[in-house]
């Protein structure tokens, strides 16, 4: 995503306009992936990304460089999708898996996972929308950690900086959507609902 060199992040901390207009323009596409991917509404996303620069610029003077710029940005978007999910549906939480209802999923139908071909397939619109809604049965948070991991391709290390979870909670975040989504999309390729070319 993007790399600063340390001249570049002083200059970023000392709020130089031509810096931040580059932090800008190489962090714009995946912020908006990540928060519209969290909040999916583009209305409500673009709010959020203006939110999150208007954030960065009032808070990047005391930027401390714990964790990468990148990873510092991602928090704070993750933060202000969080922030307006709360708003959109306050009565509603940030709700995550139930024991019951997630933990024991199984795939039934193992033929069409051997099919399964996942580069032809991200290729295929229709399977982009299936997964997508698929995504948004997905926790916020469980949601959130898959797309920074699989989608965004962070390291565990920036999605615990990311979401303050502990090591063991993104992991598990991370292992009960996989699981969850192969066994939706287990069921879906086995209805033969979806069409792609072998």
């Amino acid at each position: 995503m993007l790399k600063l060199t340390d001249d570049q992040l002083a200059l970023a901390i000392k709020l130089d306009p031509a810096t931040i207009s580059l932090i800008v323009k190489k962090t714009t596409g995946p912020l908006y992936n990540l928060i519209f991917q969290m909040v999916r509404n583009r209305e409500d996303a673009e709010d959020v990304l203006q939110e999150t620069y208007i954030k960065m610029y009032n808070n990047l003077s005391g930027f401390r460089g714990e964790s990468s710029l990148p990873t510092w940005l991602y928090r704070v978007a993750t933060n202000a999708a969080l922030e307006k999910l709360r708003k959109i549906s306050p009565d509603r939480g940030i709700r995550d898996f139930q024991d019951e209802e997630f933990q024991e999923i199984t795939i039934n139908d193992r033929r069409a996972l051997d099919e399964f071909n996942p580069e032809r397939m991200m290729m295929n619109e229709e399977f982009k929308t299936v997964l997508n809604t698929y995504l948004q049965e997905l926790p916020e948070k469980t949601r959130l950690v898959f797309v920074l991991r699989d989608q965004e391709n962070l390291t565990l290390e920036e999605i615990v900086m990311i979401t303050g979870d502990s090591d063991w909670s993104v992991k598990g975040r991370l292992k009960r959507a996989r699981s969850f989504l192969r066994e939706k999309l287990a069921g879906y390729l086995t209805e033969g609902e979806v069409n792609y070319e072998g």
